[in-house]
This record gives C-alpha cells, structure tokens and sequence, in this order.
C-alpha cells in the first residue's frame, strides 16, 4: 500500500473514534471563506488599477491631447510655469525696493 492511502485510513480512523471537532472545522472554513474573498478583492482592484494606467496612457498621446482636450505639450506648459515664475520673483523684487526706502526713512 502507499503512504497516502495508510495516512487516509489513520486519519479516518482517528476522526471516527475521536469525533470531529466542530470548532476547528467552522474555523478552516471561515478562513477559506476570508481568504476567497480577500483573493476576489485583490483581483478586482488590480483589473481596475490596469484599466486605470491603460486610460492614463492611452490620454496622453499627442493626437488625444492636441484634437480632443486640447492641451498644450508639456514644454510649453513648463515655459509658462517659468515665466510665471520668473514675473512673481520681479514683483516681490519691486516690492522690496519700495519697502526699503520707507523703511530707511524711519531710522
């Protein structure tokens, strides 16, 4: 005979003479139950977060973003973010001069 079949009939045996323990049997099947359900979940949400990046990517190609949102290409966005930029540091620049005579008027 082979192990397995030897095993099964311990296993068998021990369970027929000791009873089944209810408590530990509801407890494996609680966590199978827990562990499908977390696997469903997992599953679910990666197929989302794939459909998500696909989205993601497929909107940023230059036809999409040109002829459909009609959004400038990044180094122009990034030339506008510079002069912004560059015009808010002149301003606080002014500011300081002004500020600076009165404040040596006072002394």
């Amino acid at each position: 005979m082979h192990r397995t079949h030897l095993f099964k009939e311990k296993s068998a045996k021990a369970t027929v003479s000791h009873g089944i323990d209810f408590a530990q049997m509801m407890d494996g099947i609680v966590e199978g139950f827990m562990a499908q359900s977390i696997k469903t979940l997992f599953g679910w949400t990666l197929i989302a977060a794939l459909f998500f990046a696909a989205l993601m990517l497929l909107w940023d190609i230059p036809m999409v973003r040109h002829q459909v949102k009609h959004i400038p290409s990044w180094p122009s966005v990034g030339l506008r973010v510079l002069r912004g930029v560059k015009r808010q540091q002149r301003v606080r620049k002014l500011r300081q001069e002004r500020t600076c005579p009165i404040a040596q008027m006072t002394e």
